[in-house]
């Protein structure tokens, strides 16, 4: 179900799993959801600066 599936990624303890959840959801979705997947990338990780304080850190970039 989509909606857990993202909800894990604001349940995560920390923004490092956060972010592996992500792309867990984003490869999950990629050829059965590809507008899901994209979408997925392409918004998600804003939601994620919840996890970080303001630093700066860019949470949009890979790795």
């Amino acid at each position: 179900m989509v909606a857990a599936d993202i909800r894990t990624l604001f349940n995560a303890p920390n923004i490092d799993e956060a972010k592996r959840q992500l792309s867990l959801l984003i490869d999950h979705y990629q050829s059965s959801m590809p507008k899901l997947a994209q979408w997925a990338e392409d918004n998600l990780p804003e939601g994620l600066t919840v996890f970080v304080p303001e630093t700066g850190v860019n949470l949009t970039e890979k790795g």
